[in-house]
């Protein structure tokens, strides 16, 4: 700011003394003078703050590689938000797996991976619309919640209500007492190996026939849009419940951030400040460290993101 300062002040002297009769060159001197002592052409080097008796030594600028500094910290900016892509990528996922009509969510992220891959969005972007979609996530995990069901019975209402047909609210709570009804029919057909037995399934798929004919509002389900229902469930049900005996209802470990832990959306977001208390909360807290190992595996925390 000082030789920026002192450059200005050259000029303007120069401007305002263009008559012939003003003789400046004295002062001009002095300014050029004093641009040559404040710009100096010796090698620029740094004194770090001194501690004690001895200061620290001085560090050479000119050895030090800012490109690869850039490059190695871009890399890393890059490689925890590719993470943050694959964990919310594996949560829709599984999301989707319990309820079909998620798959929506799940796409919308792949495009989204892809798009940044192809260069289309810049990091900032593609950080900020993950957040934006890993909450939108949250919000239909937590709906069967609002809507009194579980996971199960909220599966079946969506499937049996998207995206037709249209409802009245009264419609709707039949739709919900069928759903509820059909599962507990369903829960004593689907046996060890039921998929792998031809009878076992076609009574699953006879039941759901049966079930929803019996119990759905007759008049907004045509014959074709009850058709296309019955089978939208029955593949489902093939897909969701195994032959084993597990279902994708079934408890398991999945990543749950802590309620405490906030972001500032409205700010620039810091990669890394993410990044850092991620690790130091797998430092010191075990459980969410198993976490972690759990979804990712071993080799993939160890291995470079792609």
């Amino acid at each position: 700011r000082t030789v920026a300062t002192i450059r200005v002040l050259h000029e303007r002297i120069i401007e305002v003394t263009r008559p012939p009769e003003a003789d400046i060159t004295a002062v001009r001197d002095a300014v050029d003078a004093l641009l040559d002592r404040s710009v100096g052409a010796e090698e620029y080097v740094i004194r770090a703050a001194a501690e004690g008796t001895k200061p620290d030594p001085l560090i050479d600028l000119s050895l030090i590689d800012f490109d690869g500094l850039a490059t190695k910290f871009a890399g890393r900016k890059r490689a925890e938000t590719d993470r943050l892509a694959q964990l919310l990528r594996q949560q829709a996922i599984s999301a989707a797996v319990r309820n079909p009509t998620r798959y929506e969510l799940v796409e919308r992220i792949e495009q989204l991976i892809a798009d940044y891959n192809a260069g289309s969005v810049n990091i900032d972007e593609y950080l900020r619309s993950l957040i934006e979609l890993s909450k939108a996530l949250s919000v239909e995990e937590e709906r069967s919640v609002r809507e009194g069901m579980t996971e199960e019975e909220l599966a079946i209402f969506d499937l049996l209500t998207q995206p037709n047909p249209v409802l009245t609210a009264e419609e709707r709570e039949t739709v919900k007492a069928s759903a509820k009804k059909l599962l507990e029919h369903l829960h004593e057909k689907l046996v060890q190996d039921w998929r792998r037995k031809v009878a076992t399934a076609n009574d699953v798929n006879s039941t759901i026939r049966r079930v929803l004919d019996q119990n759905l509002p007759e008049a907004p389900y045509t014959v074709d849009i009850f058709h296309s229902k019955v089978q939208l469930v029955f593949d489902h049900v093939l897909t969701a419940y195994g032959d084993d005996g597990e279902t994708a209802y079934d408890p398991r470990t999945d990543i749950q951030y802590p309620r405490d832990f906030k972001i500032d959306y409205t700010g620039p977001l810091d990669i890394n400040k993410i990044a850092d208390e991620v690790v130091d909360r797998i430092q010191h807290d075990s459980a969410f460290a198993a976490q972690i190992a759990e979804q990712l595996g071993a080799t993939q925390m160890g291995a470079p993101a792609t």
